[in-house]
């Protein structure tokens, strides 16, 4: 049986400097197997030959469309896997287009549901999708008013970019408290319920079958009970730039985590729906229902905290490539 002795990698610059790409391509040397950076002006056959190729175009797919440049790279790369079907790709094309649209990662999370109700105490948030197409129509406090009753979306709200990654606008986002402030929001936006959580959300990492948890801040409890006249104002944040509307660090840790074998099975729903094996989630945990949501997935993310990122990637490395082995 073949061994695995090269493995393709391709990351942006900045993202492969942050995921300490350097210290990867020495842990890859002590357990025996050689990565070859792609780079992106060079012509892919001189990278041959290579067992897997573990890559990351989220970014690019976002500009597939608008950036000649991205579009030429993603094709580049479509181009040299269909010619190299030999070659394991961790992840598919397919995989990663699926999480770079909110629309598709809330219809997969509510597919989800369906699946691990009866097992896991899970409920996606109900949204609906305002998508621009006929603005002057859609832009009224009837309509949303109409399609949010339609999905059985109730308020508060949060209202966020149908674009998951990417750009500095797929991280802008609002919780809303009235119809009417849903406005405000260019098309085209997701309209997701939201639920308080107690101010702490869970990044769930997962390669292959392994998954870890880490706890961190999160969105503060909004009000629910404001039926005195009071009229709330929109919340509007920078979902990376958040410490204004967090709780208080020492708050985190009354919050419990979830039950992991709750979060293995939804790791694992995860790779059975999106196809992924390298991903990361996030998870909250309704403070009245105690039922948990699934609010954001990505694809590869940075792995902050989990300390043996690098083993468990080679690990899952070996094992895809020994079952590939197995069916030929």
């Amino acid at each position: 049986m073949a061994q695995l002795k090269r493995i393709g990698i391709y990351f942006s610059k900045s993202k492969w400097d942050k995921f300490g790409g350097e210290s990867f391509i020495q842990k890859s040397r002590e357990r025996g197997v050689e990565m070859v950076l792609f780079e992106e002006d060079k012509d892919f056959e001189q990278y041959l030959p290579i067992d897997i190729l573990i890559w990351k175009v989220t970014d690019q797919l976002v500009r597939y469309d608008t950036d000649p440049e991205q579009k030429a790279l993603v094709d580049k790369f479509e181009a040299f896997i269909e010619a190299h079907k030999e070659i394991l790709v961790i992840d598919p094309l397919a995989c990663q287009k699926a999480v770079v649209d909110r629309s598709n990662i809330s219809v997969i999370s509510q597919k989800l549901e369906v699946v691990l109700g009866g097992v896991v105490p899970i409920r996606h948030p109900r949204f609906a999708i305002v998508d621009g197409s006929d603005q002057k129509a859609q832009l009224t406090t009837e309509y949303i008013t109409e399609i949010m009753r339609a999905n059985d979306v109730h308020l508060p709200v949060i209202c966020k970019p149908i674009q998951a990654c990417g750009t500095v606008e797929s991280h802008l986002m609002g919780i809303v408290h009235h119809v009417e402030d849903i406005l405000s929001f260019p098309p085209p936006f997701l309209i997701q319920e939201f639920y308080n959580h107690d101010g702490v959300i869970f990044k769930v990492f997962t390669v292959g079958k392994t998954t870890r948890m880490v706890k961190r801040q999160s969105i503060r409890n909004m009000p629910v009970d404001h039926h005195d006249g009071t009229r709330l104002a929109p919340l509007m944040f920078d979902s990376q730039q958040m410490s204004k509307i967090m709780v208080d660090p020492a708050d985190v840790d009354t919050v419990p985590y979830p039950d992991q074998k709750d979060i293995d099975l939804i790791s694992e729903g995860i790779t059975d729906n999106f196809g992924m094996h390298i991903f990361g989630y996030d998870v909250i945990t309704n403070n009245v229902t105690k039922k948990h949501s699934i609010v954001d997935v990505n694809f590869f993310p940075g792995f902050v905290g989990v300390h043996d990122i690098f083993d468990q990637i080679l690990d899952l490395s070996f094992d895809l490539f020994a079952q590939k082995q197995n069916l030929n």
